[in-house]
């Protein structure tokens, strides 16, 4: 038997077809990749049982950093802020107001019931 002569063009084609088949292979591996991360990301999106879905939530905490009129007193003070939070939890609103009067200059100064305002719209 005769071995079949291959011409320049016949390998070329040969060549080129190969390429593509691993073209193709890899498309395909490519393809089933991208379902794979749209699959995770679907199921990263669900919602879960336990926590409801509240879009509210987002534009209640944009409408409250950006209300018009003057900040309080404790945020606008980071010195007195810090001095508040690094107390609130061992002293009383009362406890917290003398020792901040006795702290602080009276311009800077706040009472029980402004510490007690701001403790609560802070934790919403």
């Amino acid at each position: 038997m005769r071995a079949a002569k291959t011409t320049p063009e016949a390998s070329e084609t040969r060549e080129t077809r190969h390429q593509l088949t691993d073209a193709l292979a890899s498309l395909e591996a490519i393809e089933t990749m991208v379902q794979r991360v749209q699959a995770n990301i679907k199921h990263a999106l669900k919602p879960t049982p336990n926590a409801a879905f509240n879009p509210a939530s987002n534009a209640d905490l944009h409408r409250r950093l950006h209300r018009p009129g003057r900040p309080r007193r404790i945020d606008a003070d980071p010195e007195l802020r810090a001095f508040v939070l690094a107390r609130i939890e061992v002293m009383t609103f009362e406890e917290l107001a003398e020792a901040i009067a006795q702290q602080f200059p009276p311009e800077r100064r706040i009472g029980k019931s402004a510490i007690h305002d701001w403790f609560h719209n802070a934790r919403r």
